[in-house]
This record gives structure tokens, C-alpha cells and sequence, in this order.
């Protein structure tokens, strides 16, 4: 929430705002006139979430982030309840191709250029609106997507903020 909230200040303190803070011994609040932040204190240790973070990947995705993005917006409209998009590597390693289809909605496919590195998986569903949260945390122009297997974690990071990492589980098919 410190972090959010520092991230948030520098656009504050243009329009001169002034920010309250209120303490209780389980939540706080940082308010201002267009911004709320509340923070709950968790009961007990912090779940361990080392364990599903991958240390290495077998196949990485080097892509333009506003590309993706704007991939993933596109394609998405003919998503299903399951806002499920697939996202297929292409023959040459030069591209991957995000497809979604429903039956009363139709398909769309959408071709992002891409760099590839490694063998893995060559079609991955995920839920495209956690997809596109991840995406939205980077500032960069790219990211790197890392892939082991249809079934585990894959990662999403940057080259320029090598402390931040984003987790998304693929979907069964």
C-alpha cells in the first residue's frame, strides 16, 4: 500500500492536495478528495508464495507491451463467460496470434510480432482479464513472458523493473 501510495503522491502534490491518514489497529486509510487507499492487516504469517514463482523458464516471449494490450482488447470482445483467449505461437517463431471464439459472439485473431527463445507449449488459454491486469502494472515498452507448461505459472517481467513480477495460471482447455 506504501508503494501504491508513493506512486500516487507526485500526481497529488500537483493539484495540491492534502492527504489524511486514519490508523486502527487492523486497516489504514489514505484519503484525499479523489483518492481513497485502505490496507487490512493480514491475520497471521504471510503464505509463502516463493514456491510458485518459476526460477527458470524454458521458453520466453519478448513483446511490445502497448501491442499486447491492445491485442488482448481486440480479440477479447468475442470472448466467452470464461474470458478465455488463446494465445498460439507462430510456425516461425516471429509472432504469436491471440485467438477467441464463441459460438453467438464469433472469433477474432490478432497476429503480435514477437521473439522467442526456447521450446515450450504452442498454445496457452488464459483469462485475458488477468492477463491484461499484469500488463497494465509495467511501465516499459516490452515485456518478457515465461513459460514452462500449460499446467504452471507463467511469469511476466521487464528488463528495466527486474523486482517486479507478475504470476498468471494459464487455463485447462
Amino acid at each position: 500500500t506504501i508503494e501504491e501510495m508513493l506512486r500516487i503522491l507526485p500526481a497529488l502534490e500537483k493539484q495540491e492536495e492534502f492527504i489524511e491518514i486514519f490508523i486502527d489497529p487492523t486497516q489504514i486509510l489514505f484519503k484525499t478528495q479523489t483518492v481513497q487507499a485502505v490496507s487490512r492487516l493480514i491475520d497471521g504469517n504471510f503464505p509463502e508464495y516463493e514456491p510458485i514463482i518459476p526460477k527458470n523458464t524454458e521458453m520466453e516471449i519478448v513483446v511490445s507491451r502497448s501491442e499486447l494490450i491492445n491485442a488482448l482488447k481486440l480479440t477479447s470482445s468475442f470472448s466467452g463467460r470464461a474470458n478465455d483467449i488463446s494465445f498460439i505461437l507462430g510456425e516461425n517463431k516471429k509472432h504469436i496470434e491471440l485467438y477467441s471464439g464463441d459460438a453467438s459472439l464469433g472469433e477474432g485473431r490478432y497476429k503480435v510480432s514477437a521473439r522467442i527463445k526456447g521450446d515450450g507449449a504452442s498454445s496457452l488459454t488464459f483469462n485475458w482479464r488477468y492477463f491484461l491486469d499484469g500488463l497494465k502494472v509495467f511501465d516499459s515498452e516490452e515485456v518478457t513472458i515465461g513459460i514452462n507448461a500449460p499446467d504452471k505459472p507463467v511469469v511476466i517481467k521487464t528488463q528495466e523493473e527486474p523486482l517486479l513480477i507478475y504470476i498468471v495460471m494459464p487455463i485447462k482447455n
